[in-house]
C-alpha cells in the first residue's frame, strides 16, 4: 500500500483506533452476558445496541486518538523503520492498550454499582479520590484490573505486530508541515464533536441505551453537562406525593403554597406586623473552618456572640459554590454541580425580592467574574458584578493567585456603599472572600503569621481585614442601619461516598449592633434556610420558591438539615434520624426520615431539571 500520508503513519493510528473498538465491542458483549438482569436476553435490542455502540466509539475516536497523533505524527518513516522507531511505536501502543483496558475493567465495576457506563458520577468520584467499589474489595479489584489490562495491551502488541507490520511498512513520505497540518485538522474536528455530537439513544429501555454509549467520551460529555439525571440513579415517590411531603417540608409558621394545578412550587410567605428595610451585606467566607474560630478569628467570634447565631448550622454542600446557591435560592444541593455552573437563565433568588424593593445589588469579588461562572450567575440574577478588573486603582494594593486581598475586597465594598448612600439606594452587598486559601497568601506585617504558610495564619488575617471593614463601615452614615451576614462554606476535604454531619457544621450569624439584639437558635438547620429566617428578621412579605425556613417561626421539633456531596444526598432530622440517598435507586421506602429525604431533592431537581426556577 502506497498512501501519500504515509502508509506507517496511517497504519499505526489503525492501530490505536482498532484497540478502541476491540475494547469497546468486548466491553458491551460482557456486560450483556453478565448483568442480563438488565437487559432480558434481547438479542435484536443487543444488535442495535452494537450497531450504534460502535458508531459511537468511531465518534469517540476523535478525543482517543489526539494523544496517540501527538506521539506519532512528529516522526518521519525513517524513524519507525529504525529498531530504536520500532520499539517506540510498540510501547506506546502498549500504554495506550493498557489505559483503555484499564478504563474498561473499571467501566464494568462501574455497571455493577450503578448500572451505567461512567457518567458524571464517576467523574465526581475520581476527582474527590473515593470509590464505588467497597473498601474490602479495591485492592483484589485493582489487581484484577492491572492484571486483565497488562495481558490485553501485551496482546494488542503481538496482534500490532502480526498484522500492521509497522516497520515494514514504506510509502510517501510525511512531510512535516503536512503531519502538523493533519494534527490541527484532527483538533478542530474534536472539538466540533465535543460541541455537537450527542450520543444516541436507541432504545426506550435506559440499559441498552447506556450499553451503546461509550464510556470515555460520556467522562468529557460529564465534564461539560455537570448534571445527573436524578430519576435514572436515586430512589423516587410519585410526584404528587413527594411535591406535598415537600410543601410540608419547607413550610414556616406564616407560610402558604399556591396550589394552582401548575405544580409550580409557589410559596407565599406573609408580612409581619412591623417591616424594616435596612441595607444587607452578605460576607461568603470562603475557607473560614468553625473549628479555628475562637484562637484565630476573635473578630468574628465576638461579632456573632454580639448577633443573632445559629450554632448547629450546617452547610448544604462541599465548596463554596453550594454555599452560594444555598442563600441565593434557597434550594438543596441537588446531584451533580452546583446550579451557580450550570445556570444558564435567571432564576428566583433573593435578588428577585430585594429588586422588588428596590435595592441595589451588587456582586463584588476579589478574584475574576468569570471562574466558576460567577459573574454569569449574578449578572443573570439581577447583580452588578465588580470583580478585580473593576476595583478602583486606590482598592488593588496587593494581588496573589489572581485575586485581589481581603482588605482591598472590603475597601471596594465601603466604597461601593457610600456610592448608593449618597444617591439614596438601599443596597445589598454580596462579597466573596477567598484569601482563606492556599497558598494563604497575605499583605506581610499585618498580623503575627507570616504570609504563605498556614490555613490559621489566613483565618488570623481574614478577620483581621474583616475586623477593619466593620470600624471602616462604623464610621459611616449608613452604618446603624445596615444588617451584616457572615456565611462560611464547608471547606473540609469531600469524602464523596460518606457525607456526615459533623463535617458540615459552619457558620453563620448576623450582625447589626442598632437592629438585632443578641441570641441564638439553636434549631438543627442549613444554609437553605439562611435567607428566609432574614427575610423573616425584616418582616418582609413575599412569593419564592425557597426550600428554606423561617427558623425563628419553625418548630424546633420539626427542624432538620440537607447536606450532600454532589452524588449523596442527606438528611439529617431532629429526633437524630440520618439518611444517605445514594445513586443506587435501591431505598427502604417505608422508612419516613428517608421519605421526606426523596420527596425534598427529587422536587428540588424537578423544579430545575423543568425550568420551573425561572423568575
Amino acid at each position: 500500500m502506497r498512501s501519500f500520508f504515509g502508509a506507517t503513519h496511517i497504519r499505526a493510528l489503525g492501530a490505536f483506533a482498532a484497540i478502541t473498538l476491540i475494547v469497546g465491542l468486548c466491553l458491551r458483549l460482557t456486560l450483556f452476558a453478565v448483568y442480563n438482569d438488565d437487559f432480558g436476553w434481547r438479542f435484536p435490542q443487543l444488535c442495535k445496541a452494537l450497531f450504534f455502540g460502535a458508531i459511537n466509539d468511531l465518534f469517540s475516536l476523535v478525543f482517543v486518538l489526539i494523544v496517540p497523533s501527538i506521539l506519532v505524527l512528529p516522526f518521519n518513516v525513517r524513524f519507525f523503520t529504525a529498531k530504536l522507531g520500532g520499539a517506540y511505536l510498540y510501547f506506546i501502543i502498549f500504554v495506550f492498550a493498557f489505559f483503555i483496558s484499564f478504563a474498561a475493567v473499571f467501566e464494568y465495576l462501574f455497571w455493577g454499582a450503578i448500572h451505567s457506563r461512567f457518567n458524571f458520577i464517576a467523574l465526581d468520584y475520581m476527582t474527590n479520590g473515593a470509590s464505588f467499589i467497597d473498601d474490602a474489595f479495591k485492592i483484589a479489584a485493582f489487581i484484577t484490573a492491572l492484571t486483565i489490562a497488562t495481558i490485553s495491551a501485551a496482546l494488542f502488541v503481538f496482534g500490532a505486530n502480526r498484522l500492521f507490520r509497522l516497520k515494514a511498512l514504506k510509502g510517501a513520505p510525511l512531510f512535516g508541515k503536512t503531519r502538523l497540518a493533519l494534527f490541527w485538522i484532527h483538533c478542530a474536528i474534536a472539538v466540533l464533536a465535543f460541541l455537537f455530537y450527542s450520543p444516541f439513544a436507541i432504545d426506550a429501555n435506559r440499559a441498552f441505551t447506556e450499553l451503546a454509549h461509550n464510556g470515555i467520551y460520556e467522562l468529557f460529555y460529564a465534564n461539560r453537562a455537570k448534571s445527573v439525571d436524578y430519576y435514572a440513579f436515586y430512589p423516587t415517590l410519585p410526584k404528587e406525593e413527594a411535591s406535598a411531603i415537600a410543601i410540608n417540608e419547607t413550610k414556616s409558621k406564616n407560610d402558604r403554597f399556591l396550589l394552582d394545578g401548575s405544580n409550580n412550587f409557589r410559596k407565599i410567605t406573609e408580612p409581619k406586623d412591623r417591616e424594616i428595610s435596612p441595607n444587607i451585606v452578605v460576607v461568603i467566607a470562603n475557607g473560614l473552618d468553625k473549628k479555628l474560630l475562637n484562637e484565630y478569628a476573635p473578630n468574628i467570634s465576638g461579632y456573632m456572640q454580639e448577633g443573632l447565631s445559629f450554632p448547629r448550622m450546617h452547610a448544604s454542600g462541599v465548596g463554596v459554590l453550594r454555599t452560594i446557591e444555598a442563600f441565593s435560592l434557597s434550594i438543596p444541593a441537588i446531584a451533580g454541580d452546583s446550579i451557580v455552573k450550570r445556570s444558564k437563565y435567571r432564576l428566583f433568588s433573593v435578588a428577585s425580592i430585594f429588586e422588588n424593593r428596590g435595592y441595589a445589588r451588587q456582586f463584588i469579588y476579589g478574584g475574576y467574574g468569570y471562574y466558576d461562572n460567577l459573574g454569569g450567575f449574578f449578572s443573570l440574577n439581577g447583580y452588578e458584578v465588580i470583580d478585580r478588573d473593576a476595583f478602583a486603582k486606590e482598592n488593588r494594593t496587593f494581588a496573589f493567585g489572581g485575586k485581589q486581598s481581603d482588605e482591598d475586597l472590603f475597601a471596594e465594598a465601603i466604597a461601593q456603599a457610600d456610592r448608593r448612600y449618597i444617591a439614596n439606594r438601599r443596597f445589598h452587598q454580596t462579597l466573596l472572600a477567598s484569601s482563606i486559601k492556599p497558598p494563604y497568601n497575605y499583605p506581610f506585617g499585618r498580623i503575627d503569621v507570616a504570609p504563605k504558610t498556614s490555613r490559621e495564619g489566613a483565618t488570623r488575617y481574614f478577620d483581621y481585614a474583616f475586623g477593619r471593614f466593620i470600624d471602616a463601615a462604623r464610621a459611616k452614615p449608613w452604618f446603624d442601619d445596615t444588617i451584616f451576614v457572615v456565611i462560611s462554606d464547608r471547606s473540609l476535604a469531600a469524602k464523596s461516598d460518606s457525607p456526615r454531619l459533623a463535617e458540615y457544621e459552619t457558620i453563620a450569624f448576623f450582625y447589626a449592633p442598632k437592629l438585632i439584639e443578641p441570641r441564638q437558635i439553636n434549631a438543627l438547620c442549613s444554609q437553605i434556610d439562611i435567607a428566609p429566617t432574614l427575610f423573616g428578621l425584616l418582616g418582609w412579605g413575599y412569593e419564592s420558591r425557597f426550600f428554606g425556613r423561617d427558623l425563628a417561626n419553625a418548630s424546633d421539633k420539626d427542624a432538620r438539615a440537607f447536606v450532600a456531596t454532589n452524588t449523596h444526598l442527606a438528611y439529617a432530622a431532629a429526633n437524630g434520624d440520618f439518611v444517605i440517598l445514594r445513586p443506587t435507586k435501591k431505598a427502604d421506602l417505608t422508612n419516613a426520615a428517608r421519605r421526606r429525604a426523596i420527596a425534598v431533592y427529587q422536587t428540588a431537581f424537578d423544579l430545575f431539571n423543568e425550568n420551573r426556577l425561572k423568575e
